[in-house]
């Protein structure tokens, strides 16, 4: 333990190093699960560290101890219910919790109202804050810390923090709809940014990304592999993956970031890429958030006359896209490579397994996709 992280001050509301064993103790765990989030991809991190109430903001894991202003209040978080708010409250330490504590903990989930709201915690919300601690202490006894993980001895199903296995929720549209739903981007009245919605739009639901992974993407992600452009993303884990940047695709992309001055030339993989900015920024010049998007995207589904826009968010392009695969013929498997879920190692990026991008399923889906904006066009042009 360092003096540093012994005399930081104390906010309300989180846990902060105090002088005497007991604040000790506490503070070396936090460490723990600091490196247990080290460890993890850039939003797994953000959404464990939530999920598990980790009282230090997640931007600053990677430094040990975290600097003062690192401190948030946690009071609020998942209604002040996370694990380690609630082993605070009851005095127990995270390497000495038992059976016990966890079914006591799983069944005040249940019965958390928010402090403000009075809202309770819906059952996929507790299911996600129970993986999350599940996983600390995984980690924990893979790397010697604990002896047992509490967690692996109860029933989650009867506990109710058992994860769903309904089908998703999630809204698929057709290609009429994303046809809709491109020419609204490709003709938004908010002129200054009618080059970055025709691209965002294009780029999300054409190439079925995660709405993290591509937030995340960098203009240096664009590089030239086997003679194909491609967009390198980084999935869970921290594994790298590929998706092939269709011409339609990179036609309204390239015409953005050219709008912002921004060199299109695309490295060979294994080069140096273009700069290292983020791919699609606000009108400030900031990295674009999820909020961002959402909003954006539902703006344009309700100027596209798509029905019930507020339904239409960003993760409806990866449903979409693989509802459209799967109706065009094309093989489970090829799909399940095409959105990363078969890559098991970093050996897959380049043996048999990596995507054969010259017949990219995208092709196929891509060609409807156009067809239905030309539709939609010659539709609005008769209407004028």
């Amino acid at each position: 333990m360092t003096e540093n992280a012994a005399e930081l001050e104390p906010v309300p509301g989180v846990v902060t190093p105090v002088r005497n064993p007991d604040g000790e103790r506490r503070f070396a765990e936090l460490e723990l699960v600091h490196d247990w989030l080290a460890e993890a991809a850039g939003n797994t991190r953000s959404t464990y560290a939530d999920a598990i109430g980790y009282p230090f903001h997640h931007t600053s894991i990677g430094r040990w101890p975290p600097p003062a202003e690192a401190f948030r209040d946690t009071r609020l978080l998942r209604n002040g219910a996370t694990w380690i708010s609630w082993c605070i409250e009851e005095g127990v330490h995270l390497l000495d919790a038992t059976r016990s504590d966890v079914v006591r903990w799983t069944e005040e989930l249940r019965e958390a109202p928010h402090p403000e709201t009075g809202e309770l915690l819906s059952h996929a919300t507790r299911a996600h804050m129970f993986t999350a601690t599940n996983a600390f202490y995984r980690w924990a006894v893979e790397e010697d810390h604990a002896e047992s993980n509490p967690l692996a001895l109860v029933n989650r199903k009867k506990l109710e923090v058992n994860q769903p296995k309904n089908p998703s929720p999630t809204r698929s549209l057709d290609t009429v709809e994303i046809a809709r739903l491109q020419w609204a981007a490709d003709h938004d009245p908010v002129e200054y940014v009618r080059l970055r919605s025709s691209a965002l739009v294009a780029v999300l639901y054409r190439l079925g990304m995660r709405v993290s992974e591509l937030l995340n993407a960098d203009v240096g992600d664009i590089v030239i592999m086997q003679g194909v452009r491609v967009l390198r993303v980084t999935l869970k884990g921290n594994r790298e993956h590929i998706y092939k940047i269709p011409i339609d695709v990179w036609t309204r992309l390239e015409r953005y970031l050219a709008s912002r001055g921004v060199s299109t030339a695309v490295a060979v993989r294994g080069q140096e890429g273009g700069r290292r900015e983020p791919l699609f920024i606000t009108r400030n010049g900031t990295r674009m958030l999820r909020g961002d998007t959402t909003a954006l995207i539902q703006r344009l589904a309700e100027l596209g006359g798509v029905e019930d826009p507020k339904s239409v968010t960003p993760h409806t392009a990866r449903h979409s896209l693989i509802t459209a695969l799967r109706q065009a013929g094309v093989p489970d498997k090829e799909i399940q490579r095409l959105v990363g879920h078969l890559y098991s190692s970093t050996t897959d990026r380049y043996g048999k397994h990596v995507l054969a991008l010259a017949n990219s399923p995208l092709d196929v889906t891509n060609e409807l996709f156009e067809q239905a904006l030309e539709e939609v066009q010659r539709a609005k042009e008769r209407q004028t």
